[in-house]
């Protein structure tokens, strides 16, 4: 369900704004890794993030951060 939208994100980042290639490649990199829990917590529609959900993954982030 992500991955078209991606695509769409990663062609619109390239095409209309001045951004160098680590930029666009930082930005995709996240984004994948948020897509990848998404799928992980079994969420496979935008509406079905909540708050709750995105709250969840930036703690996940955060004890990451720690154990780094």
């Amino acid at each position: 369900m992500f991955k078209q939208p991606l695509k769409e994100f990663e062609y619109e980042l390239k095409m209309t704004h001045q951004l160098s290639k680590n930029s666009i490649d930082a930005y995709m990199r996240d984004l994948k890794q948020y897509i990848n829990y998404l799928e992980f917590k079994g969420i496979d529609d935008a509406n079905q993030i909540t708050q709750a959900i995105i709250k969840s993954y930036l703690m996940t982030l955060r004890k990451k951060h720690r154990s780094a």
